[in-house]
């Protein structure tokens, strides 16, 4: 009797923490699944997630290695990534709609601003969501804290250089979904929206793009294909102009030659 006691003091705590392993990992995969799911029917942007971490007591997720791919049309093959992000969060928020969240941190995230024929993947990515939200998950985030963003910027434009690399101060977004005080939720595309927008905003304030890029990536495609063809409208006349200087001192030099070379 004392054995067998013995052998249960030693088999059920072990089975219990197999058994705590297993709904943990469980939960894990459902958090996967689900996030990747409803982000990509949200955001009609292909959106996959390397893994995910509930810990069921500390009121945390963990989200490891996201990836937003680019709209079609562009060459990056994502247009945001982020290494890590850690959500505050009760085990009881978790099946409630909407989702309340008390903090998001988003650490060392990558966006890539690409643009393509007259098109800027931010703005053809936010055209592209859906006009009714497919997915049923609503979020009221009380504050979403994004730190060390890396912005690629590719122009796509002969007279910039192809790229720009710029790293941004922090950010601090409060009160998503929660517009004046009526705790409505926030679909996820206007989650990736507004967080987009605010990234944007912040990347053209920095003093490493010229003036003119800043003018660029704040214009509409109608504005931008202007001030291309304004550009390549000036090239062109610095070149005639300079076609007609020099067919001038040909000229000059042709009329001298038939009149004797210059008068002294």
């Amino acid at each position: 009797m004392k054995k067998l006691l013995k052998w249960a003091l030693i088999v059920i705590p072990v089975l219990i923490i197999i058994a705590v392993v297993v709904v943990v990992l469980m939960l894990d995969g459902i958090a996967k699944r689900t996030l990747e799911t409803q982000s990509t029917a949200s955001t009609n942007l292909v959106t996959t997630l390397d893994s995910a971490h509930i810990s069921i007591f500390g009121g945390k997720v963990g989200l490891n290695d996201l990836k937003i791919a680019s709209p079609k049309g562009f060459s990056a093959p994502t247009m945001f990534e982020m290494k890590n992000l850690k959500v505050g969060v009760s085990y009881g928020q978790l099946t409630k709609n909407p989702m309340h969240i008390g903090e998001i941190t988003v650490e060392g995230p990558r966006l890539v601003i690409e643009q393509q024929g007259g098109q800027v993947n931010v703005n053809a990515a936010m055209e592209q969501m859906p006009k009714t939200e497919p997915s049923s998950l609503l979020l009221i985030i009380d504050k979403l804290q994004i730190n060390n963003t890396q912005v690629v910027v590719r122009p796509g434009v002969p007279f910039l250089k192809p790229e720009y690399n710029l790293t941004l101060p922090p950010i601090a977004m409060k009160n998503i979904g929660n517009a004046d005080g009526n705790q409505n939720g926030a679909a996820i595309k206007e989650v990736v929206s507004q967080m987009l927008t605010v990234l944007v905003a912040s990347a053209k304030e920095s003093d490493s793009l010229p003036p003119e890029l800043r003018k660029w990536m704040v214009t509409s495609t109608d504005e931008l294909k202007a001030m291309a063809q304004q550009e390549l409208q000036k090239q062109s006349q610095k070149y005639i102009d300079q076609a007609k200087q020099q067919g001038t001192q040909e000229l000059q030099k042709g009329l001298e030659g038939l009149l004797g070379g210059k008068k002294k």
